[in-house]
């Protein structure tokens, strides 16, 4: 490791050293030393120590490299497992049951368009809580959508006329 330095006397007795490393970086220490020490052996053992703790740190940092590097390195075969995985499971499906009974109450020209719909709640829930859950709240939808098919079914089956002419045909009306 190369260094160029400088070192000026301050006018209360210490020394400041001005220290230029090889990458550019430029480092300032103000030795504080006795009265009547060496100050040319000082300022080589400060210097010394500064590239020992220079040295020192390259070689945790290299260390620390290395091992974040596995890490990342662990990581990524990790993802591409998971990828892998999620290639080769099935994509999550809306129950069957629950899409028959829509079909059959529903007219068929909207049919299709409510099961569309159902199908992109359906996968929405499923990547945001799971299949399990997605599942459930496709249930909770068909079952909301009950009430207003069956009453649709009813009316497009011709019930209430049957059911009107049973009454008449009974009662004499």
């Amino acid at each position: 490791m190369k260094l160029t330095w400088n070192a000026d006397e301050l006018p209360d007795g210490n020394v400041d050293l001005q220290i230029v490393h090889e990458d550019g970086e430029m480092e300032r220490i103000v030795l504080r030393l006795p009265p009547l020490a060496p100050r040319q052996e000082m300022i080589e053992a400060a210097l010394r120590s500064i590239v020992h703790e220079r040295q020192a740190a390259q070689g945790r940092l290299y260390k620390e490299h290395a091992v974040l590097r596995a890490r990342i390195d662990a990581l990524q075969a990790n993802a591409d497992l998971l990828q892998a995985h999620s290639k080769r499971r099935k994509a999550a499906t809306p129950p069957i049951l629950a899409e028959l009974f829509i079909s059959f109450l529903a007219p068929k020209n909207s049919a299709q368009g409510l099961l569309g719909d159902l199908q992109e709640l359906f996968q929405k829930n499923a990547e945001r809580y799971g299949t399990k859950q997605a599942r459930q709240k496709y249930w909770i939808e068909v079952a909301r959508s009950f009430g207003p098919l069956l009453w649709q079914w009813l009316k497009r089956v011709g019930f209430f006329t049957v059911l009107i002419d049973y009454f008449r045909s009974k009662f004499g009306f």
